[in-house]
């Protein structure tokens, strides 16, 4: 069976723009180009928020730095999010 590839694109989410923004061009370049080529992209996000009472590898990395201050990427902090 012949092997079939696709693009996945993470976390490209407005709340991410201070942290990710820089890549934007190059994503949608990279979009663009699998799409001219026939090729399925998918697109997925995963929002956290601090008290979400989930915890992970990206937790354990970060720890509670940049909580308070609300400069720690791993969490959105706008009641509603931007998505």
């Amino acid at each position: 069976r012949p092997r079939r590839i696709c693009l996945l694109t993470m976390d490209m989410t407005e709340d991410y723009r201070p942290y990710v923004g820089y890549l934007n061009d190059n994503i949608a370049a990279l979009q663009s180009s699998f799409r001219s080529k026939g090729l399925p992209v998918f697109t997925s996000n995963w929002i956290r928020r601090p008290d979400d009472g989930l915890y992970g590898a990206l937790d354990r990395f970060y720890g509670s730095a940049g909580v308070r201050s609300r400069e720690n990427p791993t969490y959105i902090y706008l009641e509603n999010g931007t998505l």
